[in-house]
């Protein structure tokens, strides 16, 4: 029988960089949020699913209570980035997709369009990047994206992300036309005993 892993019981919810706050979401920032997506549209919707029709309010505020809540619980860890200098929203970001047993983690973004060419995500993948390694344990983390947005490939590569391979077909965009998809990893040193434990079970098994 596996044995379920469970999240760890407190989990910080702010980070900081030279010149973002990095925190988990809050309802109160529900009218910004929108805002800030509404704005960005056109430059999110080729890449972003959601970003297909403008959001209500009323779903910015359901969406951010389910943040809330899977933060709190240890299943999804959707932060917003905040500007330091003008304390504003400039983007969003996070660890998705979260296995607790090895740990692995998917780093998801998005910025606001008047704020992009600044940076801004390189420093907040940067920092997500160490938090999940130093303070998460992870073994993996990820970031996947269209292949065709280049953008946010150079993103993993400057963060010396590895590109491990492209999915064919993998999803079809808000056009019905079929697309690739793009996954760079970065992974946690192998610990040699993992080795030695397999080396043991495969000549156990030889014999």
């Amino acid at each position: 029988m596996t044995a379920v892993v469970l999240p760890p019981p407190r989990i910080a919810t702010r980070l900081e960089t030279e010149r973002l706050i990095i925190r988990a979401p809050l309802v109160a920032d529900a009218a910004e949020l929108n805002a800030l997506v509404r704005a960005s549209l056109p430059e999110l919707r080729p890449w972003m699913i959601w970003a297909n029709e403008v959001p209500p309010l009323a779903a910015t505020r359901a969406r951010l209570r389910r943040a809330v809540d899977e933060y709190r619980r240890g299943l999804d860890l959707t932060m917003l980035l905040i500007s330091r200098r003008s304390g504003r929203i400039v983007g969003a970001s996070g660890l998705h997709r979260i296995d607790w047993s090895v740990p692995r983690f998917e780093i998801g973004y998005w910025c606001g369009s008047k704020y992009t060419g600044r940076g801004y995500i390189t420093e907040a993948c940067a920092a997500l990047t160490h938090f999940a390694f130093e303070t998460l344990g992870a073994a993996r983390v990820d970031i996947r994206m269209d292949a065709r947005n280049a953008a946010s490939r150079a993103v993993a590569e400057r963060l010396g992300y590895k590109l491990e391979g492209i999915l064919r077909h993998d999803r079809r965009d808000h056009f019905g036309v079929l697309c690739d998809a793009c996954v760079y990893a970065c992974v946690a040193p192998r610990d040699p005993r993992a080795d030695d434990l397999v080396g043991q079970l495969s000549r156990t098994q030889a014999t």
